[in-house]
């Protein structure tokens, strides 16, 4: 680290751990703590940054200026490790099921059991309820709004390759014609060396050959494979927007359950299923609108790519 090179912060830090140490001698506390090993690297030691403020808090009398800070910076560092530690768990809760999906055929088989069977059951039986009106219908319109903009971009990024890809047959058959159609030219003239022709065929070999086909292996070079690569970034999100609606199912299911039965066990899936569904959630409603924004600026400068491919192929 820098400051571990600069003398003159290094003597600042010592001189002020000796007037810490002075003090704590002063107010005749015990539990002295080495600084030293929080200022080794600090990113890594913010876990541990609530039990040193906690220690200063204590050690700071009532009527001190610092006082005040001191108890706020503690709030705030207890808030950060909080969000750090979910933020952790969503995360790990979203590599987990990538992971999970990534598994073969016959290593999904060995981990079924009747738990997860039941489960899966479980899953079906809800959904049906919901879909056949015995159970009221789940909504979240928020994350119902991220779902449908993620869909209609697919849709949308499938749509523009596709149509794309017709337009270059298109271009590319109505180049081939018209080079058939002037060589036809000379069998219906019987005029061997005309010059006109001759430019005729000539141009229009010249736009088969080699316009379209510099048009054409631009247009796949900025615009279907960027876009074709894209698509293909959609189906992690697909697992964990499924995975997500199983959860809530879990989530449901658990519910009905703890309110006839109400014991320990039972309270304790609740808040497990709770957790995993409320985290997942998040998380896809925080990556989802970054992911559909990403997309949609690589759809907008691809668009532009083509836009002027297709003014030199027809300027």
């Amino acid at each position: 680290e820098i400051y571990e090179k600069d003398e003159k912060i290094q003597k600042h830090l010592q001189d002020s751990l000796a007037d810490l140490k002075s003090l704590y001698t002063e107010w005749g506390c015990t539990n002295y703590i080495n600084l030293g090993s929080f200022l080794i690297k600090p990113v890594q030691r913010v876990m541990r940054y609530p039990l040193l403020l906690m220690e200063l808090l204590n050690s700071t009398p009532e009527s001190h200026p610092d006082k005040v800070p001191l108890t706020s910076a503690v709030l705030a560092v207890k808030e950060i490790n909080v969000n750090i530690n979910e933020y952790k768990r969503r995360k790990d809760l979203v590599l987990k099921y990538r992971k999970g999906d990534e598994d073969s055929l016959m290593e999904k088989i060995s981990k079924l059991n009747i738990h997860s069977i039941i489960k899966k059951s479980n899953r079906v039986s809800s959904h049906l309820k919901h879909l056949t009106g015995f159970a009221p219908q789940i909504k979240d319109e928020a994350f119902e709004e991220t779902e449908k903009n993620f869909r209609m971009q697919e849709r949308l990024i499938k749509s523009f390759i596709r149509d794309l890809s017709l337009y270059l047959q298109h271009i590319r058959e109505s180049a081939c014609v018209k080079v058939v159609a002037a060589v036809s030219m000379w069998d219906v003239c019987m005029e061997k060396g005309h010059r006109d022709l001759e430019q005729f065929e000539k141009v229009h070999r010249y736009i088969s050959d080699q316009l379209f086909t510099n048009f054409k292996e631009r247009t796949e070079r900025l615009v279907i494979s960027p876009h074709s690569q894209l698509l293909s970034m959609f189906t992690g999100p697909h697992k964990l927007v499924q995975k997500r609606f199983d959860k809530l199912l879990d989530f449901y299911n658990c519910t009905e359950r703890a309110e006839k039965l109400k014991d320990k066990k039972t309270l304790e899936e609740l808040q497990s299923a709770r957790n995993n569904y409320e985290a997942l959630n998040a998380q896809l409603l925080d990556e989802l609108p970054k992911f559909h924004q990403y997309a949609r600026g690589l759809l907008t400068n691809c668009v532009h790519g083509y836009a002027q491919a297709h003014c030199d192929f027809v300027r």
